[in-house]
């Protein structure tokens, strides 16, 4: 299998799916409050707001892969240590990384419907 998550998606497309998390994550927040956003379900879990976070860093990570596989010939994708990341989630405040999940899904949604790629 190409892509293990894949099976997640259902038959949505991955372009909404990009488009809408951002939102739906903002949501989820909101309704959970603050209190529920940095309770740890057990020792050594994150809690939803670490979570957030970390998939705000993804979103970053995504876009930089994505721009580098769309610019370069056969590059070769950099692995990143996502519990070493995780370890400073204060240097991000939710609401920032809601914002910036938010901007960087927006911008690859841009780029996958019109990839421009470097002539090879």
């Amino acid at each position: 299998m190409l892509n293990p998550y894949a099976s997640y998606a259902g038959n949505r497309d991955p372009k909404t799916i990009l488009r809408e998390t951002a939102a739906q994550l903002a949501a989820l927040a909101k309704k959970i409050g603050p209190q529920g956003l940095n309770r740890k379900p057990a020792p050594n879990k994150w809690s939803a707001r670490e979570i957030l976070c970390h998939l705000a860093d993804v979103e970053t990570v995504f876009a930089f892969r994505l721009r580098q596989t769309l610019a370069e010939p056969h590059h070769v994708i950099q692995p990143f240590d996502q519990d070493s990341w995780a370890r400073h989630p204060a240097l991000q405040s939710l609401a920032s990384a809601i914002n910036s999940l938010h901007c960087e899904a927006a911008e690859n949604a841009i780029r996958i419907r019109n990839p421009y790629r470097a002539p090879r």
